[in-house]
């Protein structure tokens, strides 16, 4: 600790905790709300987007590349980014 002799004011050099939580939760907090509502929006719209352009390929082209494949991995990522979501809200981060 350092004494400042003309305002006998002590300062403490040391790392404030409180404050860079304070700052991290700043950032955090809007972005899991936003996440949570988000994400299942985003999901739904570009499983549609993904509808609408294998509907307009041919059958041959469809039956190639089915469609249920692209909506599973869209699903699987859209659970993932919920849950990180969902964990930190509970976990207040």
């Amino acid at each position: 600790m350092i004494k400042n002799a003309a305002a006998r004011v002590w300062y403490d050099p040391g790392f404030n905790t409180g404050e860079a939580e304070n700052l991290v939760r700043s950032f955090t907090d809007p972005l899991t709300t936003f996440l949570l509502w988000a994400v299942p929006i985003i999901c739904v719209i570009a499983c549609i987007a993904r509808y609408v352009s294998w509907a307009a390929k041919d059958e041959d082209e469809q039956q190639q590349k089915p469609i249920w494949k692209s909506i599973k991995n869209y699903i699987f990522w859209a659970v993932i980014v919920e849950s990180v979501s969902a964990i930190m809200k509970i976990l207040g981060l």
